[in-house]
Protein backbone atom coordinates (compact mmCIF):
# COMPACT_ATOMS: atom_id res chain seq x y z
CA UNK A 1 0.00 0.00 0.00
CA UNK A 2 1.66 3.63 -0.84
CA UNK A 3 -0.09 6.34 1.25
CA UNK A 4 0.66 10.18 0.71
CA UNK A 5 -0.15 12.67 3.53
CA UNK A 6 0.45 12.97 7.51
CA UNK A 7 -1.98 12.33 10.14
CA UNK A 8 -5.89 12.97 9.26
CA UNK A 9 -4.47 14.16 5.80
CA UNK A 10 -2.85 10.87 4.90
CA UNK A 11 -4.83 8.67 2.42
CA UNK A 12 -4.39 5.70 0.05
CA UNK A 13 -2.72 6.72 -3.38
CA UNK A 14 -2.35 2.99 -4.51
CA UNK A 15 -2.89 -1.21 -3.20
CA UNK A 16 -1.17 -4.16 -5.06
CA UNK A 17 -2.46 -7.36 -4.11
CA UNK A 18 -1.84 -10.94 -4.73
CA UNK A 19 -4.44 -14.14 -4.72
CA UNK A 20 -2.90 -17.31 -3.82
CA UNK A 21 -3.86 -19.67 -6.02
CA UNK A 22 -5.37 -23.22 -3.39
CA UNK A 23 -2.44 -25.17 -5.31
CA UNK A 24 0.36 -22.70 -3.47
CA UNK A 25 2.24 -22.33 -6.51
CA UNK A 26 0.91 -19.54 -9.03
CA UNK A 27 -0.92 -15.93 -8.36
CA UNK A 28 -2.72 -13.47 -9.45
CA UNK A 29 -1.69 -9.22 -8.91
CA UNK A 30 -4.01 -7.04 -9.24
CA UNK A 31 -2.39 -2.82 -8.71
CA UNK A 32 -4.67 0.01 -8.31
CA UNK A 33 -3.19 3.76 -8.12
CA UNK A 34 -4.78 7.16 -8.29
CA UNK A 35 -5.15 8.77 -11.46
CA UNK A 36 -2.47 11.49 -10.04
CA UNK A 37 -0.02 9.20 -8.73
CA UNK A 38 0.17 7.30 -11.80
CA UNK A 39 3.96 7.50 -13.80
CA UNK A 40 5.86 8.42 -11.19
CA UNK A 41 7.20 5.01 -10.30
CA UNK A 42 5.18 4.17 -6.99
CA UNK A 43 3.69 1.52 -9.09
CA UNK A 44 6.75 -0.03 -10.14
CA UNK A 45 8.18 -0.19 -6.37
CA UNK A 46 4.55 -1.60 -5.02
CA UNK A 47 4.41 -4.60 -7.56
CA UNK A 48 8.16 -5.57 -7.32
CA UNK A 49 7.85 -5.70 -3.20
CA UNK A 50 5.02 -7.74 -3.71
CA UNK A 51 6.48 -9.88 -5.96
CA UNK A 52 9.46 -10.45 -4.01
CA UNK A 53 6.55 -11.68 -0.89
CA UNK A 54 5.36 -13.68 -3.35
CA UNK A 55 8.73 -15.46 -4.05
CA UNK A 56 9.44 -15.76 -0.43
CA UNK A 57 5.73 -17.47 0.49
CA UNK A 58 7.18 -19.94 -2.41
CA UNK A 59 5.14 -18.90 -5.55
CA UNK A 60 6.30 -19.90 -8.59
CA UNK A 61 4.41 -17.72 -11.19
CA UNK A 62 2.61 -14.48 -11.39
CA UNK A 63 -0.03 -13.67 -13.58
CA UNK A 64 -3.03 -10.46 -13.88
CA UNK A 65 -5.38 -9.57 -16.76
CA UNK A 66 -4.85 -5.90 -18.29
CA UNK A 67 -6.76 -4.43 -20.62
CA UNK A 68 -5.18 -3.78 -23.96
CA UNK A 69 -5.64 0.07 -23.24
CA UNK A 70 -3.24 0.19 -20.51
CA UNK A 71 -0.41 0.63 -22.23
CA UNK A 72 1.18 1.96 -18.97
CA UNK A 73 0.68 -0.91 -16.96
CA UNK A 74 2.15 -3.12 -19.85
CA UNK A 75 4.82 -1.41 -20.34
CA UNK A 76 5.73 -1.78 -16.52
CA UNK A 77 4.95 -5.39 -16.50
CA UNK A 78 7.72 -6.05 -19.24
CA UNK A 79 10.37 -3.32 -17.04
CA UNK A 80 9.61 -6.29 -14.33
CA UNK A 81 10.37 -8.89 -16.80
CA UNK A 82 6.38 -10.08 -17.01
CA UNK A 83 5.70 -11.81 -20.66
CA UNK A 84 3.07 -9.86 -22.22
CA UNK A 85 0.62 -12.43 -23.96
CA UNK A 86 -2.68 -11.34 -25.53
CA UNK A 87 -5.70 -13.63 -23.95
CA UNK A 88 -7.30 -15.10 -27.13
CA UNK A 89 -10.63 -15.57 -25.18
CA UNK A 90 -10.76 -11.74 -24.91
CA UNK A 91 -9.72 -8.49 -25.68
CA UNK A 92 -7.46 -7.98 -22.82
CA UNK A 93 -3.76 -8.74 -22.66
CA UNK A 94 -2.35 -11.56 -19.54
CA UNK A 95 1.21 -10.94 -17.75
CA UNK A 96 2.89 -13.55 -16.65
CA UNK A 97 6.32 -14.15 -14.49
CA UNK A 98 8.42 -17.04 -13.36
CA UNK A 99 9.09 -16.03 -10.17
CA UNK A 100 12.38 -17.28 -10.38
CA UNK A 101 13.77 -14.65 -13.35
CA UNK A 102 13.27 -12.10 -10.94
CA UNK A 103 15.87 -11.71 -10.16
CA UNK A 104 17.05 -10.56 -13.51
CA UNK A 105 14.02 -8.36 -13.87
CA UNK A 106 14.07 -4.23 -13.07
Amino acid sequence: MALSGKGEQKKIVGVVWIIFHPAGERGEFALVLADDWQGKGIGRVLLKRALVSAQKYGLKQIYGPVISTNTAMLALGQKLGFAVKRDPESSEYKLEINLKDLDQAG
